[in-house]
């Protein structure tokens, strides 16, 4: 995951509501996508060929979860940062 964005609150930028707002917007839309995506988990009724297909599906099925979630975590680490910084 890339290294945290560190906007600076100041008077002539945007406001500290709105920078941590739109960070809380942005994490909600992205647990909706992890909960889409978390309905197509790939099933073994679909891999009817056998099980080495359906475990690589799962495998790389997981690991977009996972890096949808390490988004969300960064961002959301963004919006504590911005609200614990004066």
């Amino acid at each position: 995951m890339q290294p945290l964005l560190t906007p600076t609150v100041n008077h002539n930028g945007t406001t500290r509501g709105d920078l941590v707002q739109q960070r809380l917007v942005a994490s909600v839309a992205i647990d909706a996508a992890i909960d889409a995506l978390k309905g197509m988990t790939p099933h073994g009724r679909d891999y009817p060929s056998g099980p080495d297909a359906l475990n690589l599906d799962r495998d790389i099925h997981w690991t977009r979860i996972g890096a949808l979630a390490a988004l969300r975590d960064a961002i959301v680490q963004e919006g504590v940062t911005l609200m614990s910084n004066d």
